[in-house]
């Protein structure tokens, strides 16, 4: 089991939706209710893969 959750979050992520790529403008539906902390960022779907990888590093020191 996991000491430490966290989750990073985008505030412009893209979705698949009837009219093509939606973004979900800063709204969220999950939280896990054990994650220590939460992070939301203005980075893309991808970007969040692409250029989090020092804060992730970072989280788990």
């Amino acid at each position: 089991m996991a000491t430490r959750i966290y989750t990073l979050k985008s505030n412009s992520d893209e979705l698949v939706c009837a009219t093509g790529v939606c973004t979900v403008n800063g709204v969220h539906s999950s939280q896990l209710t054990t994650e220590n902390a939460s992070y939301t960022l203005s980075e893309s779907h991808f970007g969040l893969v692409r250029n989090t990888a020092t804060r992730q590093a970072d989280l788990i020191q």
